[in-house]
Parts: C-alpha cells; structure tokens; sequence
C-alpha cells in the first residue's frame, strides 16, 4: 500500500467536473494510497450521497464500512465574474436544497456560451479548436464542459507544454478573457451558512495579488479580509501551488506561513487539500498526487470539533 503525506484531503474532484475518476474510483485510490478521510468537491455540482460497491448502492456514510475512507460531501463553486480562481469550498450543506439545482442550472448556462466562445477566439491566436470534439473526446455532454477540458486540448494539440501553461496563456491574453456570469461570493457565503454549511477559500494564492473589482483596487489580503467579514469561515492554507498555474515566487510552505502569520490570531478554519483531478490517468507530468497536501488527523479533529461534518 502507498502511503500518502497527508491521511485527509479536503479538496478532490471526480469525472462529475474536470477530474478524471468515479466517485468510487477516487475512493479506491484513496484506499490503495492509505488515506482516511477524502472531500468530494466538483466544481458547481452537488456531491453523490450515494456510491455502488459490490453492486450495493450505498450512503456516503455507511463507505467507510465498506472502503475505511470516510468520504465528507462538498462543492466548490467559482465565484466573481471580474476575478479569476475565487473558489469557495462548501461542506457540511443540506444537500438536497433546491439551491444546488439552481447553481447548476445557473452555471451550465453560463459556462457554455462562454467556453464556445473561447474556443472560437483561440482560433485567432493560432489555436484552431473544435468545441464539440472536445466533447465527444470526453464523452460528456455540453453541460458537462469545463474550462480545464479546453486547456486540456490546447496542451494535446501541442501549442501550450501543458494545461497549465494553457490557462497562464490564457489569462495574460486580455482579448482572451471571456468573463463568464458567476455569482458573487458574499451571496454565496450567505446561502450556505443559511443551509448549515461552512465556506473555506480555496487555494487563496491563484487569486491576483493586485486586482480590480468595481473599480476598486485590493491587494489579496485585503480582498481575503473583505470575505472574512462577510462571514468566510476558513481558509485552504495547505495546497498544491507548485503543480498549478500559480506564477508567484513563494514556495507553498511560505504561503501556507504567510496565510496562517496574516489570518492565524482569527477565528478560522484552516484546511488542506491537494486538488486532486488523477491526471496522471491522462500522462500529465507531474501530476497532482492525492494526499500530497491536506490535513493530519490531529488537525482534522480540530475541523470537525468545529463544523461536525462526520
């Protein structure tokens, strides 16, 4: 059996986004690499409550008895049109709200005009695409589409080295920025702490250091400070910077310190994920590794004293 650095994983994605696993699937990896406890957070899509093991349709509550993973349902949902990588992590929800129908709705039918036109514009840039070839490539549906497919294919067709590269060529294109309708995060904070859930800002260091918003301009502590007043619950201080589009100089231990030195003395969650997408099913090189950022168990524990989520 591997042996993952970290036991828990608060932040993973299956083939219901942009990941490339089942729900079960991830949960077998997660078992094969000894982790105990793994977060299912697609993007803009409820989590499944129930999972089929030996033919047995069961409740995400009652895998563990079956895998020894415990599995906490989550979401991650993008949020702020005028900013790119505000994510927010949600967990602990009522999950069968219609709030989520809505979000999916919401997000399908903002995604597909704009990812089509995206495609339709790298064709100037030297990049000719077929957007309904990377459907079919996937086997996904239109609704399905995420932008990750599409810097996916940029790398395939070899005119970027990788997916990464792919979305850093794509942000530094302003003609290329095609700003999808997304809601804003306070609202989104609001809705699931009226659902019972907890928020935590995922991977606070994709978001620009210097930014504009309504005209206004922040830095990103002070943009991280405007969330927490509007209730943000925690933070993702552990992550997986050296494998994603970050394009700073810090290591990911110096954000993970910088994170916990600026926000430490609040009262916050702080948590830790790899964002797991098993690319490595694809040959992505140096692909994220499940368990490699997260949370020890001692660190979970003080998680769930707070939130409850198991």
């Amino acid at each position: 059996m591997k042996k993952a650095r970290f036991p828990v994983d608060l932040h993973c994605h299956t083939l219901r986004s942009d990941g490339n696993l089942t729900p079960e699937g991830l949960v077998s990896k997660a078992k094969e690499d000894g982790l105990k406890i793994i977060a299912i957070t697609d993007h803009d899509i409820r989590p499944p409550l129930k999972y089929t093991f030996d033919n047995k349709e069961l409740h995400y509550s009652d895998v563990f008895g079956v895998s020894g993973v415990h599995i906490i349902p989550g979401i991650e949902i993008s949020c702020q049109t005028e900013v790119e990588d505000v994510h927010l992590l949600c967990y602990g929800c009522d999950w069968e709200h219609d709030f989520f129908s809505q979000l999916e709705i919401f997000t399908v039918k903002s995604k597909v005009g704009a990812y089509r036109k995206l495609v339709e514009l790298l064709g100037n840039h030297g990049m000719p695409l077929n957007f309904d070839e990377i459907i079919q490539k996937r086997s996904i549906s239109e609704s399905e589409i995420q932008k990750k497919h599409i810097f996916e294919e940029m790398a395939n067709k070899g005119y970027v080295h990788s997916w990464k590269d792919a979305k850093v060529f794509v942000k530094d294109n302003a003609d290329l920025s095609i700003q999808r309708e997304k809601p804003e995060p306070v609202d989104i904070i609001r809705s699931i702490h009226k659902l019972g859930g907890i928020v935590i800002l995922a991977h606070p260091y994709l978001i620009e250091d210097n930014l504009i918003l309504n005209d206004k301009k922040y830095v990103r502590d002070e943009y991280i400070k405007k969330l927490i007043e509007a209730g943000l619950d925690g933070l993702e201080v552990q992550y997986s910077y050296d494998k994603t589009s970050y394009t700073g100089t810090l290591k990911k231990e110096e954000i993970r310190e910088n994170l916990l030195h600026q926000f430490g003395h609040l009262p916050l969650v702080f948590s830790g994920g790899s964002d797991y997408h098993a690319d490595e099913v694809k040959g992505v090189k140096n692909p994220r590794v499940l368990g490699e950022n997260g949370m020890t168990l001692e660190e979970f524990l003080k998680f769930e004293e707070l939130i409850r989520l198991i």
